[in-house]
């Protein structure tokens, strides 16, 4: 469960950056529709690639869904012989369908590329004679590094745009969420997800149960190391019980996003790219309606 409400911090820093951007957006709306007109199209392409990014989305939380119902998981008992006691528990015992990951790649590639394609289109809108080698959106595992990054396509790219994609703080120790979503897409596919599962919160999950003398009851933490719960300790292996445990799949071993649940955190770097790629255009047509 602490994973879920962790969660919630990452997605302030989208509110945070939504709400730097939102008076940049909001001034597009005086402009003149000609040059309106001129920028939209140039943006169709960013905006296309969130929809898909949103239909690939769709998909996998139909997939997780199936996934979920089919209660990959069960009850264990083993006995650990160095504390004389029996350990039970509820152990995951289906893999992640690969399939999976495919989507999620699917999701975040496209995601990316909106990025890509928004900083693009900017070039092609300000400046058509431009060659987009090298143009692209920057990110940094540091400050540095993404000052570094962003060089490379700088000298194309209008220094009021640029202002744009700086306010995005687009490296590790700015936003987070959006360089989490980089960090994710460049993970070995077989790492990036995991199943996870998790108490409810009441009684720690526990329904209904009759304890033998000397049962210790255990708080349930997830170890991923053995994809299992453990709720109880007992001199005996007899133990009837009956849980309450829920299931979703969560992002792997990357800083920040590790163990988060995979599909709210898709939606968030979804509604991140879609204020980013606004933002790009809203300030493309300002610039662009100068005379």
């Amino acid at each position: 469960m602490s994973s879920l409400c962790g969660f919630g911090g990452v997605l302030r820093a989208r509110r945070i950056a939504s709400s730097r951007l939102r008076a940049i957006s909001s001034s597009e709306k005086s402009l003149s529709s000609g040059c309106l007109d001129i920028t939209q199209n140039q943006f169709d392409g960013p905006r296309l690639l969130i929809e898909r990014a949103r239909e690939h989305l769709g998909d996998l939380k139909r997939r997780g869904q199936a996934f979920a119902d089919s209660k990959p998981y069960a009850r264990f008992c083993d006995f650990d012989s160095e504390a004389g006691e029996y350990v039970h528990g509820v152990r995951v015992t289906a893999e992640t369908p690969m399939d999976f990951t495919l989507v999620v790649a699917d999701v975040l590639n496209n995601l990316k590329s909106a990025l890509d394609q928004a900083v693009c289109a900017s070039v092609s809108v300000l400046t058509p004679d431009k060659s987009l080698d090298g143009v692209c959106f920057p990110f940094g595992n540091s400050v540095a590094h993404y000052e570094s990054a962003r060089k490379l396509g700088r000298q194309k790219v209008s220094p009021e745009v640029v202002t744009v994609i700086d306010m995005t703080q687009p490296y590790k120790g700015g936003n987070n969420l959006l360089w989490g979503m980089n960090a994710i897409s460049k993970m070995n596919r077989h790492r990036m997800l995991q199943p996870v599962l998790f108490a409810a919160e009441s009684g720690f999950g526990i329904r209904t149960a009759i304890f033998p003398p000397g049962t210790s009851i255990m708080v349930p933490v997830w170890d991923s190391s053995k994809n299992e719960l453990i709720f109880f300790r007992t001199k005996s292996a007899s133990l009837q019980y009956d849980l309450d445990v829920a299931f979703y799949i969560a992002f792997g071993d990357v800083e920040i996003m590790g163990g988060k649940p995979a599909i709210p955190a898709l939606h968030g770097f979804s509604h991140m790219v879609e204020d980013i790629v606004g933002s790009i255009e809203a300030q493309t047509t300002i610039v662009a309606s100068r005379p």
